[in-house]
């Protein structure tokens, strides 16, 4: 279990002194965050003066990171329902297959649990299939979603042996891709998977190195959106790289505009495990 708490308050100036005992600024007992960190299997947090906090916590064994099978690279995300509702029509991903590491967006059409039923069925699809190339997924996805609503949906695949990174997608899902100081678009075919696949669908091609960094994103960001450029996020948990991303394109009085999801792929930094 994820959970990620967000707020567009006024940051911590200290936050290594917020999770000593007994810290407050509200007259508390201080000891939130430093339970919080005790009794998680991983927790991260960012804050960010005048911008907000992002704290996230993960329970159960899934969170617990094994340091004899360290992993190459690290994915997390949020998903956000619009209005509260109680589904979301999109999901995420990833799976790791041999060298593979493949991380998968989906957006159903639509609202409510139509949508959610297509995206989670791109979702139970890709587990069976992450051993495949992207565009032979997507190949999968397609039959596997007929008689859905359909799906935009975004596959990307790193090859930890060859150090590249392979991208196809279909429909309205976005996807930017950091090399270095400067960020690149990775471009999706129209389309609907699951009632239209494009005939000819190329996979776009990149190196993968320590400073990359992929961020998969729905339409539920704005449509010029900018990246976070604090460069503590090069090393904080890849959720909540994600969540920083739908905070600052966000605000306190409108959260999000549509259902909103954000997936994240980051190398593992050196020493982590």
């Amino acid at each position: 279990m994820q959970i990620a708490a967000v707020d567009h308050g006024p940051g911590m100036a200290d936050v290594p002194a917020a999770f000593g005992d007994g810290f407050s600024t509200a007259g508390s007992l201080g000891a939130g965050l430093g339970t919080c960190r005790r009794v998680s299997d991983g927790f991260d947090l960012h804050s960010a003066p005048g911008r907000g906090t992002v704290a996230l916590a993960r329970l159960g064994a899934a969170a617990r990171v094994d340091p004899g099978d360290p992993a190459p690279a690290r994915a997390g995300g949020v998903n956000i329902p619009l209005a509260r509702a109680e589904y979301s029509g999109d999901a995420w991903t990833w799976v790791r297959s041999g060298d593979l590491l493949t991380l998968m967006l989906a957006d159903g059409l639509g609202h409510g649990p139509e949508a959610a039923r297509a995206s989670t069925a791109a979702v139970d699809e890709l587990h069976r299939g992450a051993h495949l190339p992207p565009a032979e997924i997507l190949h999968r996805l397609d039959i596997a979603l007929r008689g859905t609503r359909g799906a935009a949906v975004a596959v990307a695949q790193l090859d930890v042996r060859s150090e590249r990174l392979r991208f196809a997608g279909i429909g309205n899902v976005g996807a930017r891709l950091r090399e270095g100081d400067s960020w690149r678009h990775l471009l999706s075919r129209p389309g609907i998977v699951g009632v239209h696949r494009p005939t000819r669908l190329p996979e776009t091609v990149a190196p993968w190195a320590a400073d990359r960094l992929l961020v998969l994103h729905s339409d539920g960001l704005p449509s010029r959106w900018v990246p976070p450029a604090d460069p503590r996020l090069a090393t904080a948990d890849p959720a909540v790289t994600a969540a920083v991303t739908v905070r600052d394109t966000s605000s306190s009085a409108r959260p999000v505009r549509d259902d909103t999801a954000v997936a994240v792929l980051s190398p593992t930094p050196p020493d982590r495990p």
